[in-house]
C-alpha cells in the first residue's frame, strides 16, 4: 500500500513538473512573440548573406566563416520560404536549442545516478539554460547544443550505447559548434583527447567498437583541416609570430590584464571631452566584464574541487563522474583564450550540481 501510495505522489509531482517544464518554454516564446528578447545572427554570416554567398565543398576549406555561414542557411532559407525575419526565426530556433538541451541532459544525468523525478530535473536544467541564454547573445547558445551534444554522444560511446548513433551525436556537435572559432576550436580539442582516452581505455580491455573509431577517424581527417584553417586565421589575426599571438589571445581571456588596458586607453584629465567620457565608459565596461569572467573561472574552479572532494572515493563506480572533472578542467584552462569557452564551463557545471542534488547514494554502478 505505502509502495502504491509512493508511487501515486511520484506521478502527481511528475505531472506537476511538466507543467512547469512547457510553461517555460511557453513564456520564452511569448517573450520572442513579444520583442521582449531577440536574438540576431552575427556579422559574418549577414555579410556573407548580403553577398549571395553559395556554400561549395572548396570554401568549406579556404574560408574561415564558410562553415558558420552554412550553420544558420537553413534559418535564411525559412525566411525566405515564410517570409518572416530571420532574426525571428533563430530566436525561436534559441528555444528550440533549450528545450534540446535538457532532453539530452536528462539523458546524460539519468546514466549517472537514478533519476525518478524527470520532470523535475528538466525542468530545473529548463529554466536554467532559458536565464543563461537570455542574459547571452545566440552563438553561445550554439555552443551550449554543442557541448550537450558532444557529452550525451560521448556518454553514449562509454556505455556502449548505439555507438554509430552515438558517434553522429559527436560529429553533429562539432557542427554546431562552428558559430565561433573559440568554442569550435576548444570542443574539436577536448573530443579528441577524450576519445583518444575511450579508445585506449576501451582497447585495454578488449572492448573496442573498430567501425565507431574508423567512423570519427574518416570525421576527425576531413574536419581537422577547418580546424586548423580556424586556428591559422587566429594566430594571424593576434600576430605575426605564434608566441606573439599566443601572448596577445589571452587579452581575450580570463587572465586579460586589465592594467595594460587601462593604461593604453588612459584618458588625459584635462582635456576630458564627449569621445574621451564614451572611451572612459567602455573601459569601465570592459573591466567590469573581465572582472566578473575572473570570478566566474574562480566560481567553477572552486566547484570543481567540492565535487572532486566528494565524489572522490566512488569516480571508478562510475567514470563518467570523472570525465565531468576532465571535461571542466579543459574548459578552465582553454578559456585562458577565450571567454567564450569560459561560458561553456556552464555545462560541466550544471552536471557536477545536479549529480551533487542526487548524492553519492544514487550514483549508477557502471561496468566497462
Amino acid at each position: 500500500m505505502q509502495n502504491i501510495n509512493n508511487k501515486i505522489i511520484l506521478e502527481l509531482t511528475n505531472n506537476k513538473y511538466r507543467s512547469v517544464f512547457f510553461l517555460v518554454i511557453i513564456f520564452y516564446l511569448l517573450s520572442i512573440f513579444y520583442e521582449f528578447k531577440e536574438f540576431h545572427l552575427w556579422q559574418q554570416v549577414e555579410y556573407l548573406h548580403s553577398l549571395n554567398f553559395r556554400i561549395r565543398l572548396s570554401n568549406l576549406y579556404s574560408y574561415p566563416h564558410s562553415m558558420r555561414y552554412l550553420l544558420v542557411t537553413p534559418i535564411y532559407y525559412m525566411s525566405d520560404l515564410l517570409n518572416v525575419d530571420y532574426n525571428f526565426i533563430f530566436s525561436i530556433l534559441v528555444v528550440v536549442f533549450c528545450t534540446v538541451v535538457s532532453f539530452l541532459f536528462y539523458g546524460i544525468i539519468s546514466n549517472i545516478v537514478w533519476v525518478k523525478d524527470k520532470w523535475l530535473l528538466m525542468s530545473v536544467i529548463m529554466i536554467y539554460f532559458s536565464l543563461l541564454t537570455l542574459s547571452m547573445n545566440g552563438r553561445l547558445v550554439f555552443g551550449f547544443l554543442s557541448y550537450s551534444l558532444f557529452f550525451y554522444g560521448y556518454v553514449g560511446i562509454i556505455l556502449n550505447k548505439r555507438n554509430l548513433l552515438s558517434i553522429l551525436y559527436v560529429i553533429s556537435s562539432l557542427f554546431f559548434s562552428s558559430a565561433t572559432s573559440g568554442i569550435a576550436i576548444s570542443l574539436f580539442l577536448i573530443s579528441s583527447v577524450l576519445m583518444a582516452i575511450w579508445f585506449f581505455w576501451i582497447n585495454r580491455i578488449s572492448k573496442l567498437k573498430i567501425m565507431t573509431v574508423m567512423f570519427f577517424l574518416i570525421f576527425f581527417i576531413l574536419y581537422s583541416p577547418i580546424i586548423l584553417m580556424l586556428v591559422n586565421k587566429n594566430l594571424n589575426y593576434f600576430g605575426s609570430s605564434i608566441t606573439e599571438s599566443v601572448v596577445s589571445m589571452t587579452s581575450h581571456g580570463v587572465i586579460a590584464a586589465n592594467v595594460d588596458k587601462l593604461n593604453k586607453n588612459s584618458i588625459n584629465k584635462n582635456s576630458i571631452n564627449k569621445n574621451s567620457i564614451n572611451k572612459n565608459s567602455i573601459n569601465k565596461n570592459s573591466i567590469n566584464k573581465e572582472l566578473i569572467n575572473k570570478l566566474l573561472w574562480s566560481f567553477f574552479s572552486i566547484f570543481l574541487f567540492y565535487y572532486i572532494f566528494k565524489f572522490k572515493g566512488i569516480f571508478f563506480k562510475n567514470i563518467i563522474l570523472l570525465l565531468i572533472v576532465l571535461f571542466m578542467i579543459f574548459i578552465l584552462l582553454l578559456s585562458i583564450f577565450a571567454n567564450s569557452i569560459l561560458m561553456m564551463g556552464f555545462v560541466p557545471f550544471i552536471l557536477m550540481v545536479m549529480i551533487v542534488y542526487y548524492g553519492k547514494g544514487r550514483v549508477k554502478k557502471i561496468d566497462i
